[in-house]
């Protein structure tokens, strides 16, 4: 709208004009620049190294589980896994609520049961929990960086 706004004023002063439409470039480019170096990665920078570590310590035919979506773009994009991720991409199997149930369970049987959809394949299964607390005796601590880890479905 700017642009449209100073349009006559470009074409009776030029050179106001002109000078304006630098101005409106330069303040532009002045929050960009200011957003861009105030902007920090959703995940730490921890997470994020030991996600691209999963493909030289996991086996090629396994799957890696997010349990939160902040880290569901990432473990796809550099895991090189197949990804079960919350309600995205083609390796999902549970609905909202068994997500919820997984998420809130303390019962092995409960999680053996949610896990069964996934058993058929007898594929390992590993959890990215990075800097979240997991509590669930299905899963055992299989690698960690600092703060992050990654767990081993073993039921």
């Amino acid at each position: 709208f700017a642009g449209f706004a100073a349009s006559p004023i470009v074409n009776y002063k030029k050179k106001l004009g002109l000078m304006l439409i630098g101005l409106l470039i330069l303040a532009a480019a002045t929050a960009t620049f200011q957003i861009a170096q105030d902007t920090r990665p959703i995940i730490g920078q921890e997470s994020f190294d030991l996600i691209k570590k999963i493909p030289s310590i996991t086996e090629n035919d396994s799957y890696v589980m997010a349990i939160s979506k902040e880290y569901s773009p990432w473990l796809l994009a550099y895991s090189e896994r197949k990804a079960i991720v919350p309600g995205m991409f083609d390796y999902d199997r549970w609905t909202e609520e068994q997500w919820n149930q997984f998420w809130s369970s303390n019962s092995t049987e409960e999680t053996k049961d949610l896990m069964q959809v996934y058993s058929p394949e007898q594929q390992p299964i590993y959890l990215f929990a990075g800097t979240k607390n997991f509590n669930n005796s299905c899963f055992a601590s299989f690698s960690e960086l600092n703060n992050s880890k990654i767990m081993k479905y073993v039921c």
